[in-house]
């Protein structure tokens, strides 16, 4: 009848839905697309899209470019020399109060960039590739037994619950089966960074800075004390002379260490 509409018949379209359906199709395609390109996750360090389950937080291409540093060391402070006896002068005159320290590569390129990302970006995600390289540097460098991990204590007013050397040195303890200790060394007062300022700068920022607590636990025991960054070495050091009171005998490990003391 006029003015009814007309039924739908079984096998026939009606019109303009090929032209809806093509419709609907593009913006669903087109959303997709928006959604991988706002959405995908990127590498951190090249900005490439992750495409691969092992891809977490960096691409694989750019891991490749993390390596352990082949160039000499100094056998004690683990500074970079190109003297081939592999003692620098320093440690031939004044020997430190540790045993031995090194770092897994130099302060620059992709480490730096991945550190200061896990370190003042938060992104938590980082710690398990980090921690692979410590551990890689550990069974290179690092024979013998240790009966503790201790981790370089933070600044007790962070103003965060998140200690990025401690939860490293967690991963390493679980991982090498050494326990950690992660109260032995406490920091009485928090002190400003570290980055720009002079050795003797630097040592009177750390200045009574350190305290054992519990010594007794380190006595005569062999103690890894973990850190992130090695640039003049005065933490070490003086981690390393509060951990001697207690009568421990202290070997250092450090990812990083930078060529500009």
């Amino acid at each position: 009848m006029p003015g009814h509409p007309t039924p739908d018949l079984p096998g026939k379209q009606r019109p303009g839905s090929d032209l809806l359906r093509g419709v609907r199709s593009f913006l669903g395609e087109t959303g997709n697309i928006v959604r991988l390109t706002l959405f995908s996750p990127r590498c951190k360090l090249c900005q490439q899209e992750l495409v691969y389950r092992s891809e977490v937080v960096v691409c694989n291409v750019c891991r490749t470019k993390i390596n352990f540093c082949e160039l000499t060391r100094c056998r004690i402070c683990g500074k970079f020399i190109e003297d081939s006896n592999s003692l620098c002068g320093s440690c031939s005159v004044r020997p430190p109060p540790f045993i031995r320290h090194a770092s897994y590569a130099p302060y620059e390129d992709a480490l730096k960039e991945l550190i200061i990302l896990y370190k003042f970006g938060e992104i938590v995600p980082l710690k398990n590739l980090l921690a692979d390289c410590y551990l890689d540097l550990f069974g290179r460098l690092y024979p013998g037994r240790f009966d503790f991990i201790v981790p370089v204590p933070s600044n007790r007013n962070r103003g965060r619950e998140f200690a990025p050397v401690r939860e490293i040195a967690r991963i390493l303890s679980r991982r090498l089966g050494i326990s950690m200790l992660g109260d032995m060394l406490i920091k009485v007062r928090d002190t400003p960074p570290q980055v720009g300022l002079t050795l003797p700068q630097r040592v009177r920022n750390l200045n009574g800075v350190f305290r054992l607590k519990g010594g007794e636990r380190g006595r005569g025991k062999n103690i890894l004390l973990i850190d992130d960054v090695y640039t003049t070495g005065t933490t070490i050091r003086k981690c390393s002379e509060t951990l001697k009171k207690g009568k421990a005998i202290v070997q250092a490990i450090t990812l990083a260490q930078s060529l500009r003391s």
